[in-house]
């Protein structure tokens, strides 16, 4: 029993790697089997004995009509026929077969046999084996023709008999049998992941693979802390790195906090003459074409003051911050997307004091603090939750 299995399994392995030698195809058949008792079922065990075999891609059902089989099978990008006829005779069944391409009507592979009337059983075991057999065959012996298939270089594709990747020309020439569909998909480092299916029915085609690269540029608008309008444009590496600069500006914002009494009314609106401007850099967990995507970035500013509104001074209280943060973006495509980003932000140099008072109404957030580390740093600031939330679109 084991070796009979090893046996099996060994000639499995066998036909596959036959198989991916020398390729499955789409197959057209027709069966005349007038007069032969249960021609539907045997109709329909055929077809289902060609789709199991690892050389059949596609088995599609000759429909009659105005064209014949091999007509019917170039149109269909079949690029063989199978023409079957079935006889009883006496107390059996005779069965005829030819393969032929459908590109000129070349006989590929033709036999017969002589059985007795199958059952149900025999029909789904092993009554068409020998025909199915010579399936691969007639594959190997189909016209092979030069079609080209063109891509920038660098990309990898997946179809067209194999897997390769474009050399620096950005075309690469197959040999294939035809006419054929054929399923692709092709991607790299620089472009967005493609695929669809080629339609070819004449030699020397040419086969342009629309790849399109990823957008480069980002323009953004959001509201820093949920209160504060602010900028920021960013610079796409490749499908998911990017940097970025960011302006935010606290001369005007939303609060809807503001119950201290620090003005004689509550307001919702705040006002500091301070500005944000910074950089970072971040990596995208998911390629551009993805609906919902998550991102990690590290963003790092310069605080600047305006006192009087007249000229710029680095802010002495806390004059920078590093922003580590965490952020989703939803959108369709590569178009406008909106988008989510919570972090905290840290000080390292900051005079604790005077930056919890210039909070005022807006320090509803958790903040940490600390003492200098060395002789002349005032101390340490840190706050969680930021929140951003805003508008983001590809260019």
């Amino acid at each position: 029993m084991k070796k009979a299995l090893c046996v099996a399994v060994a000639v499995f392995l066998a036909l596959c790697a036959s198989a991916q030698d020398s390729g499955a195809e789409r197959i057209m058949v027709s069966l005349a089997a007038e007069g032969i008792a249960g021609g539907a079922a045997l109709r329909d065990s055929l077809e289902a004995a060609l789709a199991a075999s690892p050389f059949a891609d596609a088995v599609l059902r000759y429909a009659g009509g105005g064209d014949d089989l091999v007509a019917s099978a170039a149109k269909s990008s079949c690029p063989i026929a199978l023409s079957v006829s079935g006889s009883a005779t006496g107390e059996g069944i005779r069965i005829e077969w030819r393969y032929v391409s459908s590109t000129g009507g070349l006989e590929l592979r033709a036999g017969s046999f002589e059985k007795s009337s199958p059952g149900p059983r025999d029909l789904v075991s092993s009554f068409w084996t020998d025909l199915v057999q010579d399936l691969g065959p007639a594959i190997k012996a189909l016209p092979r023709e030069t079609v080209i298939v063109a891509a920038p270089p660098g990309v990898r594709v997946e179809g067209f008999g194999g897997t390769f990747s474009m050399p620096p020309a950005g075309q690469v020439e197959v040999e294939m049998s035809l006419p054929a569909v054929v399923p692709w998909k092709a991607g790299s480092r620089d472009y967005l992941d493609a695929s669809g299916r080629a339609y070819i029915e004449a030699p020397l085609t040419r086969i342009e693979l629309p790849m399109i690269r990823p957008p480069a540029w980002t323009a953004e608008l959001s509201l820093y802390s949920l209160s504060f309008p602010e900028a920021r444009a960013a610079y796409l590496i490749g499908k998911r790195l990017f940097v970025r600069v960011t302006i935010t500006q606290f001369l005007g914002g939303l609060d809807f906090q503001n119950n201290d009494g620090e003005y004689p009314e509550p307001s919702s609106f705040s006002s500091f003459s301070l500005l944000q401007t910074g950089g970072g850099i971040g990596t995208y967990f998911e390629d551009p074409d993805r609906n919902l995507r998550f991102y990690a970035a590290m963003d790092a500013f310069l605080r600047l003051d305006m006192p009087g509104y007249q000229a710029f001074f680095v802010d002495p209280i806390a004059p920078v911050g590093i922003f580590p943060l965490v952020g989703a973006e939803w959108g369709r495509g590569t178009g406008t997307k909106l988008y989510f980003e919570l972090g905290g932000i840290f000080y390292p140099y900051a005079i604790v004091d005077l930056m919890l008072a210039s909070r005022g109404s807006n320090g509803g957030d958790a903040v940490v603090s600390g003492p200098g580390w060395f002789p002349g740093h005032p101390g340490w600031l840190a706050e969680f939750p930021v929140p951003r939330l805003g508008l983001r679109i590809y260019l």
